[in-house]
């Protein structure tokens, strides 16, 4: 009986130690290993996104920029900008701002391009040696300021993915103080000022923006850059329009246009000699659009002609054609006012009979004149521009002058200058110019043709 007894109760005590173990195992749940699963592509390492994370700032800007250079103040709109991002920084700095930019008065021009590196979105950052600046006030010649020839400091207040802000200053070529320089762009929105132009030739494209266009001896010059432009390169399209522009067909081989390259792609084209035409298709004010052609390029152009009033063309006129030995070619003329006939008496104590043709153009800031002489009266015939008295029938003087100097002669030394006039009538002379000029020495300008009819 006793040892019944002690059976039971150790049965018991084995029954109420394993419930105790049951109640202990629901309290501590079990962790069941989930299974690995492998992926043969490659995953990329999540980016360090400490310095970007925080969401851009929305800055405020108005479109504007401003500077001063020489003590004298401009001031205007941000017609275009745009922000180049590189994903692998070029050198040490990853990213571009330009700005293209047009003066209050319109007479002024401004394209501005900085490179800079941002360590994160809200830093100032500065670019020494790695900003440029062409600046065209109408004046000549236009002001380049590029590194590493100039010293001009790009402190970015504040750059973002759309916006930017910052300001300028320094010495820029030549010594000129480049002071209260100051941008505020939004990418992508400005003025849309028309000027621009683009060429396309043999698969290659480029655009670029007209900084200059004037009306100047019955020519509209048009002088630009490309977009990516390191001052080196540049586009000068001439139109011989005559003091108003007319929308019309203009040809080079009449001596009406002719067109200069230098950019990506391209070599120096004097389409002088060549087939060129430009077609001014619309003259809206002082606003001229058109295209141009070759055998081989295309392009087109729209602009604002800087100061342009209107001139009425005479029927007496005066034209040149002219080039140098750095291929420059231009192509001048105006307006004839008087042909005078006359007799002076030279040093020598010597008759000569003279006629003098006086003319000019740009509402009289341009004039030309040239005098010819004889020791008998003037007829037609070939006058020569030469101080040897074996040539009777000489050029005295030939000239052109301009707020703008494009060009200039006198008398040479060599018989390589020549008049041929055609026709002397009842008030009436015309006739025809060719040959070579000097520009006082300096350079040799070469005088490809030209033409004069006027009245006494």
């Amino acid at each position: 009986m006793y040892l019944r007894l002690l059976k039971i109760a150790t049965l018991c005590i084995c029954v109420s130690y394993l419930f105790t173990q049951i109640s202990a195992c629901k309290k501590t749940p079990i962790t069941i290993p989930q299974p690995i699963h492998h992926d043969s592509t490659p995953q990329p390492p999540n980016p360090d996104t400490s310095s970007h994370s925080i969401p851009e700032p929305d800055l405020t800007v108005d479109n504007t920029w401003q500077v001063e250079i020489n003590g004298v103040l401009y001031s205007g709109t941000i017609d275009s900008s745009y922000i180049t991002l590189y994903p692998h920084p070029e050198n040490h700095y990853d990213t571009t701002v330009t700005f293209i930019g047009t003066s209050t008065d319109k007479k002024a021009n401004i394209t501005f391009y900085c490179n800079i590196n941002r360590p994160h979105y809200t830093s100032p950052t500065t670019s020494q040696l790695e900003a440029g600046i062409f600046f065209d006030t109408c004046s000549f010649p236009p002001l380049y300021f590029y590194s590493p020839y100039s010293d001009i400091i790009v402190s970015a207040d504040s750059v973002t993915s759309k916006k930017a802000k910052g300001h300028f200053e320094g010495t820029g070529e030549g010594g000129m103080t480049v002071k209260s320089g100051y941008f505020s762009c939004e990418f992508g929105n400005g003025t849309n000022e028309p000027k621009f132009y683009s060429i396309s030739t043999s698969g290659t494209s480029t655009k670029g923006t007209i900084g200059h266009a004037e009306v100047i001896a019955n020519s509209l010059f048009i002088d630009g850059q490309p977009l990516d432009s390191y001052g080196d390169q540049y586009y000068h399209l001439q139109i011989y329009t005559g003091g108003t522009i007319h929308p019309g067909v203009y040809k080079s081989r009449a001596a009406e246009a002719a067109l200069r390259t230098r950019a990506p792609g391209f070599i120096i084209d004097d389409s002088s000699i060549a087939e060129f035409t430009v077609n001014v298709n619309n003259v809206d004010g002082s606003i001229v659009s058109g295209t141009f052609n070759n055998a081989t390029m295309s392009g087109d152009f729209r602009c604002r002609v800087k100061n342009y009033v209107p001139e009425l063309d005479d029927l007496y006129r005066w034209k040149l054609t002219i080039g140098d030995n750095h291929d420059n070619y231009q192509i001048l003329g105006g307006n004839l006012h008087q042909a005078q006939f006359s007799q002076v008496t030279n040093q020598y104590n010597v008759v000569r009979y003279q006629l003098r043709i006086i003319g000019e153009s740009d509402h009289g800031n341009s004039t030309f004149q040239t005098t010819l002489s004889s020791s008998t009266p003037i007829v037609p015939g070939i006058y020569t521009a030469t101080t040897d008295f074996h040539f009777d029938q000489r050029i005295d003087s030939m000239s052109f002058r301009s707020s703008k100097e494009i060009w200039k002669t006198e008398t040479t030394s060599n018989p390589i200058n020549f008049c041929r006039i055609d026709s002397i009538g009842s008030n009436f002379v015309y006739g025809v110019f060719y040959g070579i000029g000097s520009n006082n020495g300096a350079i040799g300008n070469f005088l490809l043709g030209g033409s004069f009819r006027a009245a006494y």
